[in-house]
């Protein structure tokens, strides 16, 4: 009797094993984790590499803004008009006020640990006022756009005897001059950015309106902006014409309010400016350490100016979360060019 045969081949199948199976899963675990870890780190990496980015063109953008908004101070159109404006005059020496914004005030003028307002300043943060005409045509008090102020809005020069709409000496004297108010405060989101408040024009007449304009954002993720001024010290007892040109020395001051403020605003001839920028969230790989301390105009000042809070920002009330930011201090320091005189190419009004 014959057998029937089974099925062709089935003598040579063999199946898988559990313990070849649970070896396959593992190395094909250790290859998606590999992969995994790869990906991460290079989004990390990705990350970091933004951020950096990010904040070296923002501390670029916020020096060379810095440096076009105070070397507009106290300047003033001559070219147009026959007559040079009444502005000309200088002002009164300025009295002590926490009001940044007095009309009757010299071209730059600061207030430290504050913002406009009279409220504290984030973080120990100063703000700084720059005070300047702008530029019309002949005849108009209209702007021309040649000059700017920080937020974009174009500035009229001040009116002058051939102006169409004349006003007082006085009043173009204290209150026809553009100001720039900058100081720090949070976005609405919370974020902490360098803001700046401008003066607005009548579209006719190119006469301030005295109106509180919003503030314009022009930096985010600004922690900390100081100034100090450089003041010039005249020599009591000049020998000659040519110890009347130049002063005795140049100390470096704060704001009203400071520890050591500056005793005569017509004489700062000099302003720097430090800030302390920071990116976002998990910029940085691993959480600075919390005894950092970033100090704005170096170790030394900080050391010695004990009472000048802000210029030395210490990471040990931050989370582990915000530390994990990147950030960095730049600084400049600005030559006061417009409005010279007694003191050759140095005296400022």
């Amino acid at each position: 009797m014959k057998t029937r045969p089974g099925p062709r081949g089935i003598g040579r199948q063999r199946g898988v094993t559990l313990t070849e199976l649970m070896i396959a899963l593992v190395l094909g675990a250790l290859v998606v984790l590999a992969a995994t870890a790869m990906v991460v780190s290079s989004r990390g990496t990705y990350r970091t590499q933004d951020e950096g980015t990010r904040l070296a063109e923002s501390a670029r953008f916020g020096l060379e803004l810095s440096n076009r908004i105070v070397r507009l101070a106290g300047y003033t159109n001559f070219g147009d008009d026959a007559t040079p404006p009444a502005s000309y005059v200088p002002d009164p020496l300025w009295l002590v006020s926490p009001d940044s914004y007095a009309f009757n005030g010299p071209n730059v003028v600061g207030t430290n640990n504050s913002k406009p307002g009279g409220g504290a300043g984030l973080n120990g943060s100063d703000s700084l006022t720059i005070r300047f005409f702008g530029s019309s045509p002949v005849n108009s008090n209209v702007a021309d756009g040649n000059v700017l102020d920080c937020a974009g809005t174009p500035v009229p020069q001040s009116p002058t005897a051939t102006s169409p709409a004349v006003i007082n000496a006085a009043q173009v004297n204290n209150a026809a001059r553009a100001y720039n108010v900058l100081f720090v405060e949070p976005d609405t989101d919370g974020e902490p950015a360098l803001k700046c408040q401008v003066q607005g024009y009548d579209a006719i007449t190119g006469i301030p309106d005295n109106v509180v304009h919003p503030a314009q954002t022009l930096i985010r993720g600004v922690e900390d902006f100081q100034v100090l001024y450089g003041e010039a010290i005249p020599r009591l007892f000049p020998n000659d014409d040519l110890d009347n040109s130049y002063p005795q020395g140049i100390v470096y001051r704060t704001g009203l309010g400071g520890v050591n403020p500056v005793t005569n605003w017509n004489n700062v001839r000099s302003i720097r400016i430090a800030m302390l920028l920071r990116s976002a969230v998990g910029a940085r790989p691993d959480p600075e350490a919390p005894a950092t301390v970033y100090n704005l105009f170096g170790a030394q000042y900080s050391g010695t100016q004990a009472g000048d809070t802000g210029t030395a920002f210490a990471l040990t009330s931050l989370g582990t979360a915000e530390r994990t930011r990147m950030r960095r201090v730049v600084e400049t320091t600005v030559f006061i060019r417009n409005r010279m005189a007694d003191w050759t190419s140095v005296f400022v009004n």
